[in-house]
């Protein structure tokens, strides 16, 4: 699948004229609980020629291509800039993905060290804790509660008890999240990921209750916490301005996106 992937990210390249930066995965083969059904949900940051930046008009930002169990999107790398500096989750868990098809390192590992140094753990908190809450509510209301459902709580619950413990930038993957639960929680969510991707929808009673009664707790615990919002620094918005500057004029990366062409052709 991953040619397959990266043949298709190369027919965008050349029909939309953009420079593709990164590609990677988000969604449950990112987070590590996709069944063999799971759409392939991809993530791009790409650039347009300078010319493009150049114009009067506002330009459209966001593509979008759905082909069979494809589903890309794509950012221009300026939007991912701007939503970085407000400490955007889904650039967040897009740069951290553990399922990477194309980097052009140069930039997007210094987006990371930027991340790393200016994101604010208190807007990824309040994030993560209301996706729970929402989920968790949902839940509730409906009959059918699936695997999958019970998942979609507890990972976000999962990162924010990890961003009022350890005080730093949580992992995507859930199953580094849940190594730092109680033993009998994190054998009871292994069991949970292990029957989402083996499509079996059977949940012992005994373990439902205890999770529960955990998801319930950490709540409680977790209304109590108040992050505190660490002051943005005039130099996060300098440093993103000369990354961007750097990446569009900068001859090697666009050499080397032509010898990721040649590349290309030779898969063809």
């Amino acid at each position: 699948m991953d040619k397959t992937i990266i043949k298709k990210l190369h027919v965008i390249e050349k029909e939309n004229n953009i420079r593709i930066l990164f590609a990677c995965e988000s969604g449950s083969r990112s987070w590590g609980y996709s069944s063999q059904n799971s759409d392939y949900d991809i993530r791009l940051l790409y650039t347009h020629p300078m010319e493009w930046y150049l114009s009067i008009e506002n330009q459209k930002d966001v593509m979008e291509w759905s082909v069979n169990q494809l589903d890309i999107t794509g950012w221009d790398l300026k939007k991912a800039l701007q939503l970085c500096l407000k400490s955007n989750p889904s650039l967040y868990e897009w740069l951290f993905s553990g399922v990477v098809y194309l980097e052009e390192a140069s930039t997007v590992q210094t987006l990371r060290e930027l991340v790393n140094t200016y994101y604010t753990l208190s807007t990824l908190f309040y994030h993560y804790f209301k996706m729970s809450k929402r989920n968790y509510l949902h839940f509730q209301q409906t009959n059918h509660k699936s695997i999958k459902s019970r998942l979609s709580i507890l990972r976000p619950l999962l990162t924010c008890l990890f961003l009022m413990e350890k005080q730093q930038l949580p992992p995507v993957s859930i199953h580094s999240l849940v190594k730092e639960t109680d033993p009998d929680i994190n054998e009871i969510i292994l069991s949970l990921i292990h029957k989402k991707k083996n499509s079996d929808h059977n949940l012992d009673e005994s373990m439902d209750q205890k999770l529960t009664n955990f998801i319930n707790q950490s709540f409680v615990q977790l209304e109590k916490y108040k992050p505190l919002s660490k002051q943005k620094k005039a130099s996060f918005q300098a440093e993103l301005d000369f990354l961007f500057l750097r990446t569009l004029k900068n001859e090697k990366e666009a050499r080397s996106f032509i010898n990721r062409n040649n590349d290309y052709n030779r898969l063809d």
